[in-house]
């Protein structure tokens, strides 16, 4: 990457921590290294920064200069000389101007220097019409075959709505504007994420793919790959976890119905037993006692049983009522059914939504984890 912008020296200034640094190496050495506007030694190409994962920068400058009051013409040459210098060392070499049509914005359009252009633009009319603008006052350098018009700061809902017709008219695939991507350059970083991935790191890679297009495709799509696997490991421990938790509470369901059943069967069997056992004492009571039996003398011996036959049922609820009173009360049982029923209803649709994310795409994973995340 190359910082052609002179007014402000913008990826300069947001890799100054490592221009600074290599200026210390090379003047530990005693060299004086050469950003892009000292043109005063233009005989020798301007020095590169490494930052890291294969990018190098060339500054603006490495000294506190006015870059903006460089000739030119200089300014020209050197640039020239610099690219034909590492023109074979590097696969792409980005040259980043100021915007508008400055004249150094000029050269590093000019054919001899850049082989596309690309037009940097925000969403919105007065933006538009300055892209324009530019296209007119540069004609000949601008051409429809070599220029793409990339928009920046687009707020994620307009890109999907934006994205059908953006091959066609030669607009790159946008570069969206939210508060994750406000604060990283607030603290001086860039928003992107190369581990897992996210939002603005999977729309910068589809920026560079509708430019670059297959050169690039294979490696942006093995990395999909593994950023959608390093995405789903969390997701299969999660989906393991809540399956375990599931079976846990089915285990403690048919507990508590086995427990439930054996106590309302014992209570209802015992009231039973002990209506008839009362029945069959009374019956003989009634029967030997003389007393009793005159009293009841009336009534038919059938019509006593069938009287105490109908008190064995509701005998036999009272008890069970009481049994399930019980039940409920009981210490042994941690949870009744129908908070578990809740537990499970949650924890299946839970698990459904995991299930669906085990196959999902890296967006929807990347969407899935932010949503986790806030």
């Amino acid at each position: 990457m190359i910082d052609t912008d002179g007014a402000t020296n913008g990826l300069t200034l947001l890799h100054l921590k490592e221009v600074m640094n290599t200026y210390r190496e090379f003047k530990s050495q005693e060299i004086e290294p050469i950003g892009i506007y000292q043109t005063d030694v233009s005989s020798k190409p301007a020095d590169v920064v490494e930052l890291g994962n294969g990018v190098h920068l060339i500054p603006a400058t490495y000294k506190f200069i006015d870059t903006d009051s460089t000739p030119s013409k200089s300014f020209h040459e050197h640039l020239k000389l610099t690219i034909s210098a590492y023109n074979q060392s590097y696969d792409y070499i980005f040259i980043d101007a100021q915007a508008g049509s400055d004249e150094y914005s000029r050269v590093g359009m000019s054919r001899d220097i850049s082989d596309e252009v690309l037009i940097i633009s925000e969403y919105d009319p007065m933006s538009a019409a300055g892209v324009e603008r530019l296209k007119s006052i540069s004609s000949e350098e601008l051409t429809y075959e070599r220029t793409w018009i990339l928009l920046n700061k687009m707020l994620p809902d307009f890109i999907k709505s934006f994205s059908d017709f953006l091959e066609i008219a030669r607009y790159l695939s946008p570069v969206p504007w939210n508060k994750d991507v406000v604060l990283a350059y607030a603290r001086r970083r860039l928003a992107l994420d190369f581990e897992v991935g996210n939002e603005y790191t999977l729309a910068i890679t589809r920026t560079l793919q509708s430019l670059l297009g297959d050169e690039i495709s294979s490696e942006i799509d093995e990395w999909n790959k593994k950023a959608a696997n390093l995405l789903r490991q969390p997701i299969e421990e999660q989906y393991k976890s809540v399956q375990f938790e599931l079976d846990s509470l089915a285990a403690k369901r048919r507990k508590l119905k086995e427990k439930n059943r054996s106590l309302l069967f014992l209570t209802r069997n015992l009231s039973t037993f002990l209506f008839t056992l009362v029945f069959v004492v009374g019956y003989y009571f009634f029967e030997t006692n003389s007393n009793v039996s005159k009293f009841l003398s009336p009534y038919p011996s059938w019509v006593l049983l069938v009287v105490i036959a109908s008190l064995i049922p509701l005998a036999a609820e009272f008890f069970s009522n009481l049994a399930k009173t019980s039940l409920k009360s009981s210490k042994d049982v941690d949870v009744d059914e129908e908070r578990i029923k809740r537990q499970q209803t949650y924890l299946m649709d839970k698990l459904e939504y995991l299930n669906s994310l085990r196959d999902a795409e890296l967006e929807e994973l990347i969407k899935s984890r932010k949503s986790s995340d806030s």
